[in-house]
């Protein structure tokens, strides 16, 4: 897969790669980054990034999980901070590999700051959505109506649990709660 850029509403642009990116505006020259891609597309991934923005205008990067296809290209924003849940990020010191399911990413990840999420980071509102990990959240924007769902929730079904932390039974309380959300555009975590 090619990754593309795509323009989902006035402020959110989405590059389709395995894992997709969103890139969310805050204000002129400022924007978030939801995940990061896999580092295998690190190449297309910045080509698409640069068509439209600027690297150093990317001032925070929001990790729905730690998997490594979600966090592969965080040097691509050397100028953002990066955000996780507390949970997430207590779950990776105590077995980065686990949490990150490759050893050079989760290498790499051990000497970047990660910031715990507060409860509202811009417009998107943080929910926490344990299942697939036990720190996976995802976002919601309620000014556009956007479910940011990581891999919690896919177009055709839900994530897998069998993965480190992950638990069925969170997983059903958690697409539970989800469902009472209003959203009329759902980003999930990969387009299947």
């Amino acid at each position: 897969m090619v990754p593309m850029l795509t323009s989902l509403s006035a402020t959110v642009s989405k590059i389709a790669a395995a894992s997709n990116i969103y890139i969310i505006k805050v204000r002129e020259n400022k924007y978030m980054v939801v995940d990061t891609g896999p580092a295998k597309e690190k190449r297309e991934i910045h080509s698409a990034l640069l068509r439209c923005f600027s690297p150093a205008h990317i001032t925070a990067v929001i990790l729905t999980h730690l998997h490594y296809d979600h966090t592969g290209n965080l040097d691509l924003f050397p100028c953002a901070r990066v955000y996780a849940s507390a949970q997430a990020i207590k779950d990776f010191r105590k077995d980065p590999f686990g949490s990150v399911l490759r050893e050079q990413e989760a290498k790499f990840l051990g000497n970047i700051i990660l910031f715990p999420l507060p409860q509202a980071i811009g417009p998107l509102e943080v929910l926490p959505a344990p299942g697939h990990t036990a720190g996976s959240i995802c976002l919601w924007y309620s000014q556009e109506k956007i479910l940011f769902s990581g891999d919690t929730i896919f177009t055709s079904g839900y994530g897998r649990t069998d993965l480190p932390t992950g638990n069925a039974a969170s997983l059903t309380t958690t697409l539970g709660k989800l469902r009472t959300i209003p959203y009329t555009l759902l980003c999930p975590g990969h387009d299947y």
